[in-house]
């Protein structure tokens, strides 16, 4: 599949690239053990018929902030950080992303 001549409409006027389900979706099969070929496929059928729509980085943000559940404490997704950090179950240890504030208080 070539997604060359869509580089303007996957990147965006931002350069951010595109942040919509089907852009996730692939992104998300890249960084995990989850096989990326039917994403890509699907991306693809979009957009060569035409119905990929373009989700901006700040599109994408401001619906996970509407999206988020009322509380304090509640385990809502401020932002796309959290998102990915929590959402999709990457490594984070005990005191953040290295461990290092958990190391620091240990010493």
């Amino acid at each position: 599949m070539d997604f060359k001549p869509f580089d303007r409409e996957l990147s965006g006027e931002d350069g951010m690239g595109c942040h919509c389900e089907l852009c996730n979706q692939l992104k998300y099969a890249f960084g995990g053990l989850e096989d990326p070929a039917p994403h890509s496929a699907a991306l693809n059928d979009a957009l060569l018929s035409g119905k990929h729509v373009h989700v901006s980085w700040t599109q994408w943000t401001d619906k996970l902030r509407a999206n988020k559940p009322g509380g304090e404490r509640s385990r809502g997704y401020q932002a796309s950080g959290s998102f990915m950090a929590s959402g999709m179950g990457v490594g984070v240890t005990p005191g953040g992303v290295t461990g290092s504030t958990y190391r620091k208080g240990r010493s």
